[in-house]
């Protein structure tokens, strides 16, 4: 796709895993009790990228799976500036839902936000 529309459009799929590290720990009543685990999720990844013109990128990335009562995904949208080769600097909006039921851990968490970046691609 990325050579087919001359370095405009980049369309990319795949699978990745995200580790998710849950430490709680609960007092009452005289007693403390506490529990952790490590949980690593694979995910279905989508991304999409658009170059108008070789110094900006608008990108969106969608990353997610659902298995029961479980699921996560992640969702970004980003506009990045390519001041130098192989150099960017970038800021965007990103949320993120986590519902998890497994190992004695129960999660109900969303978290979305902006943020800003600087990084190197090759």
């Amino acid at each position: 796709m990325k050579t087919a529309t001359l370095g405009k459009l980049n369309v990319e799929l795949g699978l990745n895993a995200r580790q998710i590290a849950f430490e709680g720990t609960i007092s009452g009543g005289g007693q403390t009790g506490s529990k952790d685990a490590t949980l690593y999720i694979p995910m279905i990844y989508l991304g999409v990228q658009i170059k108008p013109i070789s110094l900006i990128s608008i990108d969106a990335e969608v990353r997610g799976i659902a298995y029961g009562e479980n699921s996560y995904y992640d969702y970004l949208g980003r506009v990045k500036v390519h001041p130098l080769p192989l150099v960017f600097i970038g800021a965007g909006y990103r949320a993120e839902t986590v519902q998890i039921d497994a190992k004695d851990i129960k999660a109900d968490l969303q978290f979305s936000g902006p943020f800003a970046e600087v990084g190197v691609s090759f």
